[in-house]
């Protein structure tokens, strides 16, 4: 073809590209400028081999597809040196998260853009919780005043004045011949707390003369263990 007052030959299948457009190599461009006429015998009409981009998209990270089995330790405190796998539940700063799979030192509260950017599910908000008083059970070496709550025999009773070794269940004949009031009589179905049981949210136990009831799933995590905040224990004392 012409272009320009030069004829060129095309060297392999092109659209667009301007014969005379300025190339470095030879090989930059689909045109040959021609001399003379070209000859009868056409070009072969194989193309050149080109390199195609990619079609693979590059590697990601995915999660792991088989999870572990979780752990049976009840809701605790997240920490960097613990290592989690799915279904732990964990709490950090005020809020309950679940793990998805296998993970380590990665902040719960960590900004993500999509959400299998982060080994964490947000289950709820904890609300702090209130301590209710514990029962104990009556002592005869106890001193007690006005409004102490005791447990006698299975019955509950309050103080209604400085007493000491006044017994609870003592009969008299008015009411102002004790210093204790019977508020009512304990359930009868409250079990001992075992290690080996799983509690859900809404069971009663009772362990070393208190009672609590479980705020949540859990196994094996003690009752009265010592903790920080009121949502690093799975338990509530509860004061009937």
């Amino acid at each position: 073809m012409s272009y320009d007052g030069v004829l060129f030959e095309a060297k392999w299948w092109t659209r667009s590209f301007a014969p005379d457009t300025p190339v470095i190599n030879p090989w930059d461009t689909p045109w040959k400028e021609l001399s003379t006429m070209p000859p009868t015998t056409m070009p072969p009409t194989t193309m050149p081999p080109t390199t195609m981009p990619p079609t693979t998209a590059p590697p990601t990270t995915a999660p792991p597809t088989t999870a572990p089995p979780p752990t049976t330790s009840g809701v605790s405190a997240w920490s960097s040196y613990e290592t989690y796998v799915a279904g732990d539940v964990v709490s950090y700063d005020g809020v309950v998260y679940e793990a998805k799979w296998w993970t380590r030192s990665f902040v719960p509260d960590t900004p993500v853009i999509n959400p299998w950017d982060t080994p964490w599910k947000e289950l709820s908000t904890m609300p702090p919780a209130t301590t209710m008083p514990a029962i104990n059970a009556w002592s005869s070496y106890a001193t007690y005043v006005a409004g102490d709550v005791v447990s006698y025999d299975g019955v509950v009773y309050e103080a209604k004045w400085w007493t000491r070794s006044f017994v609870p269940d003592t009969s008299v004949i008015n009411s102002w011949g004790t210093p204790w009031k019977e508020l009512f009589t304990m359930p009868s179905n409250i079990g001992a707390w075992s290690s080996y049981a799983t509690y859900v949210a809404g069971d009663v136990v009772s362990y070393d003369g208190v009672v609590y009831e479980a705020k949540w799933w859990t196994r094996s995590f003690v009752p009265d263990t010592s903790v920080i905040k009121s949502w690093d224990t799975p338990w509530k004392e509860l004061s009937f």
